[in-house]
């Protein structure tokens, strides 16, 4: 999976998300700060229909830590399509944590490339 640094300098990858409802295309930022499997906006969990997981918990880059609701999502990854479970936050972003890397290799190149790759 391919993906480029944006002018904020954060490293974005192209996500296929797929709930009861649909599929979307969304840009993820890589958060490595953040050790759950997907953070998502809530507008999205209500627009792609997602399926209440239950409570869950992660921490953030500051070390705090967060319980939100946890919904069942499909995610096309490195490996195929695949079920995980998202954190629903406030935030305007998808963010990839860590447990979704886990088992991958990241490289990011702020350099000229300014690019991304998960293998």
């Amino acid at each position: 999976m391919v993906g480029r640094v944006d002018l904020l300098r954060r490293p974005v990858v192209t996500l296929v998300l797929v709930g009861p409802y649909g599929t979307v295309r969304v840009e993820a930022i890589v958060d490595t700060g953040f050790n759950g499997h997907l953070a998502v906006p809530r507008d999205l969990v209500s627009r792609l229909g997602l399926l209440r997981y239950g409570p869950l918990s992660f921490h953030t880059a500051a070390g705090r830590a967060m319980v939100t609701q946890g919904y069942t999502i499909e995610v096309e990854w490195v490996s195929g399509r695949r079920r995980y479970v998202a954190a629903a936050v406030e935030i305007a972003e998808c963010l990839i944590g860590t447990a979704l890397l886990d088992g991958h290799v990241l490289e990011i190149d702020f350099g000229p490339a300014k690019s991304v790759e998960i293998r």
